[in-house]
């Protein structure tokens, strides 16, 4: 894997976003974003049930290259499905 710079990171970040957004999703999940021809983000898919199987599962791959474990990615979707459902706790 090769990391993008920063520039085509965070450009990329916001198409995802966006989508994530227009589609709703919650929680935790994958969108898939490539660059153009013209090196401008494309939106490919989003993944709003991707796998989390550690050291197998692309979401888990992408954690770990972020220095994030699998526990903490776990806590990170309990955390968002928890602020939006404050009475389940």
């Amino acid at each position: 894997m090769v990391p993008a710079d920063d520039a085509d990171a965070q450009a990329a970040g916001a198409v995802a976003l966006a989508a994530w957004r227009v589609l709703r999703c919650r929680d935790g999940g994958r969108a898939d974003i490539r660059l153009g021809g013209d090196g401008k983000p494309r939106f490919i898919e989003v993944n709003p049930l991707a796998g989390i199987r550690p050291g197998y599962s692309d979401l888990c791959f992408i954690a770990d290259f972020q220095k994030v474990s699998y526990q903490q990615l776990i806590g990170k979707f309990l955390d968002s499905f928890l602020a939006r459902h404050a009475q389940s706790a």
